[in-house]
């Protein structure tokens, strides 16, 4: 093939999260061997204007939450004959379906890839719609030439739940180390327009408000943690982090916490790698998680962590932070406080290893050339292993 393979990503829609982010990473730093064309089915979103500033196509469907139903897909199909698509790779649950069915209509028969981000919840814990997708999917499961998967967690609990084992890639999110990096500048700036004192210690979970994510464990372990330590201060950011969360700003009052929490609100990627830049320690209080971004943007700034044992977490983290069980805000406190009270150069000695870590397991270049990997052996007409 002369030209180069045109790659259709379909994913629902393009604000704040981590599939959308690294989606942008992936189409932004393809090699021009492959031509991205991007899919939002929901239509617009903050993320675009990264896809859209690299040159990479994007296609808006503008699509009710219905958007499953066949004839408003077909509006579609037009645009999407147009791409002439090589291959068709679905994001998450509600895009493995919609590339599974452009896959079967348009011409020339393109192959199709899901990309599965999410680890299998409780359906008491998920929306109906997601449940009856996934519940659709499984049947499926044999149509995709490939399933991509970002987290080992995630893997074991599709393949116990009927997905083949022989579509199985697991590509880990690999981060952008030259904007999220350590930079002293930047954290001294961010830390005065917070008004911190030069001995406050910021601890950060830059996460959505969801369930899933149990920010109310982080701010009861919180809460524990500033009666011992004072100069603790914490910050959130993340779509839905700001005052007009009533349930959030409730728990803040009941707690005490009102003056010592930052609620930054959804930011975007660069604002983003600043508050981790400025962080002293990174927090993920997760119950349901696979592989967090959040997580490896922190390390990679060289800021150490303690999580959850849920998901990839602890393979993450290694030796260079602390794990502790979900759903329980007293041990989570005892972590943090174990790092506060570290010497300086105990501390320190975490941070660089957390930023090796990523530079040496989950870097971008690594995904990217993970993913141009895939296409190519999926192109290729013989089956895969």
């Amino acid at each position: 093939m002369n030209r180069p393979v045109r790659i259709l990503h379909v994913i629902t829609g393009l604000g704040i999260g981590g599939a959308e982010s690294v989606l942008a990473r992936l189409v932004v730093n393809t090699s021009s061997h492959f031509d991205n064309t991007v899919l939002s089915l929901a239509g617009d979103g903050p993320v675009a204007a990264r896809i859209q500033d690299a040159g990479v196509k994007l296609i808006f469907g503008n699509l009710r939450p219905s958007f499953s139903s066949p004839f408003a897909m077909a509006r579609l199909f037009r645009p999407l004959r147009e791409a002439k698509p090589d291959l068709i790779m679905g994001w998450m649950y509600h895009g493995a379906f919609a590339a599974t069915v452009f896959g079967k209509v348009l011409p020339g028969k393109p192959v199709i890839a899901w990309n599965i981000r999410q680890t299998v919840l409780p359906a008491k814990a998920v929306k109906r719609s997601t449940h009856a997708m996934f519940r659709l999917l499984r049947m499926m499961a044999h149509t995709p030439r490939a399933i991509v998967y970002n987290s080992g967690i995630s893997v074991e609990q599709h393949e116990t739940l009927g997905f083949p084992l022989n579509r199985r890639w697991l590509i880990p999110n690999g981060i952008d180390t030259e904007l999220f990096k350590p930079d002293a500048v930047v954290r001294a700036h961010v830390r005065r327009q917070l008004g911190l004192q030069p001995d406050s210690f910021l601890i950060g979970l830059l996460a959505r408000y969801h369930p899933m994510k149990d920010h109310a464990g982080f701010l009861r372990a919180l809460a524990i943690v500033v009666k011992a330590h004072p100069q603790v201060r914490g910050l959130l950011a993340g779509t839905g982090i700001d005052t007009e969360n009533h349930e959030l700003t409730r728990l803040l009052r009941e707690l005490g916490l009102e003056t010592k929490v930052f609620l930054m609100g959804e930011l975007n990627l660069s604002r983003m790698a600043e508050m981790q830049q400025s962080l002293d320690l990174y927090v993920s209080s997760s119950i349901h998680e696979g592989l967090s971004n959040s997580i490896q943007e922190a390390m990679a700034c060289g800021v150490p962590a303690v999580a959850t044992r849920v998901g990839d977490a602890p393979s993450l983290i290694g030796q260079t932070g602390l794990i502790v069980s979900p759903g329980d805000p007293a041990a989570l406190a005892a972590a943090i406080i174990s790092i506060i009270q570290l010497e300086n150069g105990q501390r320190h000695q975490l941070a660089a290893g957390a930023r090796q870590r990523i530079l040496e397991h989950y870097s971008l270049s690594a995904m990217v050339q993970n993913y141009e990997h895939l296409y190519r052996k999926m192109l290729n007409p013989v089956p895969l292993a």
